[in-house]
């Protein structure tokens, strides 16, 4: 993650200096600059308050898509009924589960 990251970050950045960037996060230049430059790794907080300021997606931060899009509502879609059907079977494991152990 952080080699994607820290270029993701700078081009978030565009234009703008780390202290604007920053400021914008609500976090110090410091802390900015060396998550930019690979030293530090964000935390989840960081991640939620840089998708919503800066309107771009956490799969975009992460590198897991070049698209910094976040109203991308087919993939939304189809990543929401993966994660339905991946819950149907857990509960019908646990279901299975419970009935082997009575």
């Amino acid at each position: 993650m952080e080699k994607v990251f820290k270029f993701r970050l700078k081009d978030l950045r565009g234009s703008r200096t780390q202290k604007e960037a920053a400021k914008i996060v609500g976090i110090y230049q410091q802390k900015w600059q060396r998550l930019e430059s690979g030293d530090n790794e964000p935390d989840l907080d960081l991640i939620l308050k840089l998708c919503e300021k800066f309107s771009c997606s956490a799969d975009y931060l992460l590198g897991l898509s070049e698209s910094k899009d976040t109203k991308n509502e087919s993939d939304l879609q189809r990543k929401l009924n993966i994660a339905r059907n991946a819950f149907k079977k857990m509960t019908d494991v646990v279901r299975e589960l419970g009935g082997a152990l009575e």
